[in-house]
């Protein structure tokens, strides 16, 4: 059986992770929340970043979060390395990331 754990953060200017499953446990992220708390809009890029450095992959790129406004993702997509993270940096402060991971 699986056991849910929350994903709540503030995305940054800086590269933030998201996301990074326990030693020898793969993680799944089901859902993410980005919410725009500004009055301008903010684009924000959220990618996975393999252990051991790899290439990275994106799930959004520069997606445009309107001002006061969301964006949502539902799906699945499995960390299954030690090290493996799911990352997010946005063009200015202001975007709030809330999800559901499992492992």
């Amino acid at each position: 059986m699986s056991t849910p754990v929350k994903i709540a953060i503030a995305i940054t200017a800086s590269a933030t992770d998201l996301y990074v499953p326990g030693a020898n446990v793969p993680g799944e992220v089901a859902v993410l929340d980005l919410c725009n708390t500004t009055t301008a809009d903010v684009t924000v890029d959220v990618w996975y970043a393999p252990n051991g450095g790899g290439t990275l992959v994106y799930l959004f790129d520069d997606v445009v979060v309107p001002a006061k406004g969301h964006v949502q993702w539902t799906g699945l997509l499995t960390l299954d390395t030690n090290g493996d993270k799911l990352r997010a940096q946005g063009s200015a402060t202001g975007v709030d990331c809330l999800g559901t991971a499992k492992y």
